[in-house]
């Protein structure tokens, strides 16, 4: 069995002010840490979590963090040996984040060499006024150079990351940003709305009056106006955030929405493994230290792990909750539905044993009633304007499933 990965690096420079995903700076790392070290046990994690998914190898693999531009040269080439030697060979893509300002011709060409077929090039903006105001530390000739770099040197994929409803931003400032990217052929383009995350640098200057954001109309105004553009510009919206080329969707990010397994290694990261109806979804620990002294130390010991049912690595530092089946049957839904192509009612029933009107007929009733709803090619997905509404659908879908999964799945 072919299954996908996810490895986190949990480094960074600086913070940006909106980030709320799990990252150190690398002036606060613990004293035991070190890139060797980390991809060491970065090694025998993968090793570890391969056997207990029952993997022989994976179907897609994405990098992410933090910064994985950070990772030396060496590093980067150990763990691309790794990985392909954990069964790489099947690999249909393999993501690296990167950051514009670490991007050199000498880094490209490592990645590339080992295998890694899509960067994911994190710009944001090129507004310097922005750019600031989100603590982001590449600057507009630093997003500008990388690119250049990319189009010189980078003969694979290239994926591209902005934010509508930014501090300063205007629809003529993101469609200037959307106009110089096109100029190096991105294949996929991911277009965010900026959500404030509690806790982070970025809600405590919002919510002392200290950061401008434009309204709620104005942030939608700008997204729309960047859909529009990229739409006009041949990319076909595939996901809610997410446009690409015709045949360029993340593939990697298709088993986060269509919920199927998928292994996560390093601190922080997170898996799911699914069998049918059984969804068990792990939580590394975010303690890098505790972290690499399991996996440094780790000798194949297993107890077994009533709750999950799984025989687990004996103090292993992760979180492991058995999800309800009615909570499966809601996630199903909720990430479904915010794919352009939605729920395939054949993979629904396979999945849970039961048809999806058994769970939310009443709302898809009023849905298509509405217009929002349209049921194709044994495909149930929203249309353009029920897509607008995703959060009100899925309060109905969960206020119905309340009353169903009770009967259907006890």
């Amino acid at each position: 069995m072919y299954t996908s990965i996810y490895v986190h690096i949990p480094v960074c420079i600086q913070k940006c002010s909106y980030c709320d995903f799990f990252s150190v700076p690398s002036a606060s790392l613990p004293e035991c840490f070190s890139f060797d070290e980390f991809v060491s046990a970065l090694s025998v994690e993968i090793e570890a979590k391969k056997k207990l998914y029952g993997a022989s190898g994976f179907d897609t693999v994405y990098i992410g963090g933090g910064t994985p531009s950070l990772i030396p040269e060496k590093n980067a080439e150990d763990l691309c040996r790794i990985i392909d030697l954990s069964g790489a060979k099947r690999i249909c893509e393999w993501t690296v984040e990167m950051n514009p300002g670490d991007i050199t011709p000498e880094k490209l060409s490592v990645w590339q060499d080992g295998g890694v077929s899509r960067l994911s090039l994190g710009i944001q903006t090129f507004d310097r006024k922005i750019l600031n105001a989100l603590f982001r530390r590449n600057s507009p000739e630093e997003n500008h150079r990388a690119l250049d770099f990319i189009s010189g040197y980078w003969k694979k994929d290239l994926s591209v990351d902005f934010i509508a409803g930014l501090p300063f931003q205007t629809e003529a400032s993101l469609l200037d940003d959307l106009g110089l990217v096109m100029d190096y052929s991105p294949s996929h383009i991911s277009l965010y709305q900026l959500s404030v995350e509690e806790g982070t640098p970025l809600a405590e200057k919002v919510g002392a009056g200290a950061m401008p954001l434009p309204s709620e109309d104005e942030a939608s105004d700008i997204w729309f106006a960047g859909k529009k553009f990229l739409e006009d510009s041949g990319f076909i919206r595939y996901e809610i955030s997410n446009f690409s080329r015709p045949g360029f969707e993340s593939r990697h990010n298709l088993t986060y929405w269509r919920l199927n397994s998928f292994i996560g290694a390093g601190p922080g990261a997170s898996g799911t493994l699914v069998r049918g109806d059984s969804c068990i979804r792990f939580e590394n620990t975010k303690n890098i230290a505790e972290w690499l002294s399991f996996w440094k130390n780790y000798s194949g010991s297993v107890c077994f792990c009533g709750d999950s049912g799984l025989a687990l690595p004996e103090d292993i530092p992760m979180e492991t909750c058995k999800i309800s089946v009615q909570d499966f049957v809601l996630e199903t839904i909720m990430m479904g539905m915010r794919l352009s192509s939605g729920i395939d009612m054949k993979v629904f029933f396979e999945r849970f044993g039961t048809d999806i009107f058994s769970c939310i007929g009443n709302v898809l009733d009023k849905w298509a009633g509405r217009g929002m709803i349209r049921i194709e090619g044994g495909n149930i997905f929203l249309t353009e304007e029920g897509s607008m509404f995703l959060n009100r659908f899925l309060l109905d879908c969960a206020e119905e499933i309340s009353v169903t999964g009770r009967v259907l799945f006890r």
